[in-house]
C-alpha cells in the first residue's frame, strides 16, 4: 500500500495549531490570574509547538519529494510511449533538488533543531525553577475551579491528538510523528495534574500547585 506523507503533514499542522493556541491560552491565563503554574505549563506547550513546527517542515519536504517522484514516473511512461513531454529535463532537475533538500534537512537541520529545542528547554527550565524559588509562600490562585475547567479541556484535547499521532507513527514513514505525539501526551499529563492541583486549591490545599511549580521546570530540564 502506498502511504503518502500528506496525511502526516496535515497532522503536523493540527498539532502545531493546537499547541500554539494552548500556549497562548495557558500563558494568558497564567498572567491574568497570576498563576505561575499555568505560565510554567505554557512553556512546556511552546516546546511541543516547536517540535510540531519541525515535523511540519520535514513532512512538507517529503510531500514535495513524493510529488516529484510521481512526476518522474509519469515522465518515464511518457518517454517510453514516445510522447512529447516538454520541460522534462527541468522537471528532472527539480525532482533531484527536492530530494537533495529532503536529505539535507533530515541529515543536518533535523538533529540541529532537536539540539536547539533541547537547549531552549534546559535554559527555560532553569529560569522557571529560579522563579519558583523566588517566593517561599504558598501560591495563591484566583478562580482556581474555573481555571481547572479550562485546563482539563486542554489536557483532554492534547490526549486525543497525541493518541492519534502516536497511532499513525506505527507506520515507518510516519514515525517522526511520535515525537510530537509524546509532547502532547506530556501536556495532557501535566494538564491533568494541574487540574487536580487547582481543584485542591479551591479547598485551600495548595501543596499540589507548589509541587508542580517546582516539578514542571525539572520536566523541561530533564526531557
Amino acid at each position: 500500500m502506498n502511504i503518502s506523507s500528506k496525511k502526516a503533514q496535515n497532522t503536523a499542522w493540527l498539532g502545531l495549531c493546537l499547541s500554539v493556541v494552548f500556549f497562548l491560552v495557558t500563558f494568558w491565563l497564567g498572567a491574568y490570574w497570576s498563576a505561575r503554574v499555568l505560565s510554567f505549563l505554557s512553556w512546556q506547550i511552546l516546546a511541543g509547538a516547536l517540535v510540531w513546527l519541525v515535523l511540519l517542515i520535514q513532512f512538507y519536504q517529503r510531500v514535495l519529494a513524493e510529488q516529484e517522484k510521481l512526476d518522474m514516473s509519469r515522465m518515464s511512461k511518457a518517454i517510453q510511449q514516445d510522447t512529447i513531454f516538454s520541460g522534462g529535463a527541468d522537471r528532472t532537475a527539480l525532482f533531484e533538488q527536492a530530494q537533495k533538500r529532503l536529505v539535507f534537512f533530515e541529515k543536518w537541520i533535523l538533529p540541529i533543531s532537536g539540539a536547539l529545542i533541547a537547549c531552549m528547554e534546559i535554559v527555560v527550565g532553569l529560569l522557571l525553577y529560579r522563579k519558583a524559588t523566588d517566593i517561599v509562600a504558598s501560591p495563591k490562585l484566583a478562580n482556581p475551579f474555573l481555571a481547572a475547567i479550562l485546563i482539563v479541556l486542554v489536557a483532554f484535547i492534547s490526549f486525543l491528538v497525541s493518541r492519534y499521532a502516536t497511532g499513525m507513527s506505527s507506520e515507518m514513514i510516519w514515525r517522526p510523528l511520535r515525537a510530537g505525539g509524546s509532547y502532547l501526551l506530556l501536556t495532557a499529563v501535566l494538564g491533568a495534574l494541574t487540574t487536580a492541583a487547582m481543584i485542591g486549591a479551591q479547598y485551600k490545599y495548595t501543596v499540589g500547585l507548589t509541587v508542580l511549580e517546582y516539578g514542571i521546570p525539572w520536566v523541561l530540564i530533564v526531557l
